[in-house]
């Protein structure tokens, strides 16, 4: 490639990445991903406990009316069954919200995930910079074996 081709391409990959740099807009989270999906989810159930609410009045209206105003026994009976799966649902509906309003908080510290198992990230990292022989258990309690004796190492060292 000529100079002045090579020299064209390079100022104008320059600008390009000047001109990136300076109209990037850089997106800063306000919230984690746990804190919105649990804002996210407490809105839509409330809009639909809402909804069910109003649906479950105005079919509970609709039920009455209809079985106060017919003549037959039997429609009667089928509307008095209709309130009753009305109010059942919109109950289970709510149940749901007390459920993970009032009960759910209890389990929340039984939901951690520790990917050190029992031991915290300070005790895994001393074991590990002591080398593989200070992470081996000794055959039975009270005697190590000979290799840590001949290196200096004990396993008691090891914070547990």
């Amino acid at each position: 490639m000529p100079t002045k081709k090579l020299f064209k391409l390079y100022l104008f990959s320059l600008t390009a990445l000047l001109l990136t740099a300076l109209f990037t807009v850089p997106a800063y989270a306000t919230e984690d991903m746990w804190t919105a999906a649990n804002r996210i989810i407490v809105d839509v159930y409330t809009h639909i406990a809402g909804i069910s609410t109003v649906l479950a009045g105005l079919m509970s209206a609709v039920a009455v009316i209809g079985a106060k105003l017919s003549n037959n026994q039997h429609k009667v009976d089928q509307a008095w069954d209709w309130l009753k799966r009305i109010w059942i649902a919109w109950a289970v509906i709510n149940g749901i919200g007390a459920f993970i309003a009032y009960i759910a908080p209890l389990f929340s510290g039984l939901a951690t995930i520790n990917p050190w198992g029992t031991e915290t990230a300070y005790q895994w990292a001393c074991k590990r910079q002591r080398g593989s022989g200070c992470q081996r258990r000794a055959r039975s309690p009270g005697r190590e074996p000979a290799r840590h004796r001949r290196r200096g190492r004990s396993i008691s060292a090891c914070p547990t």
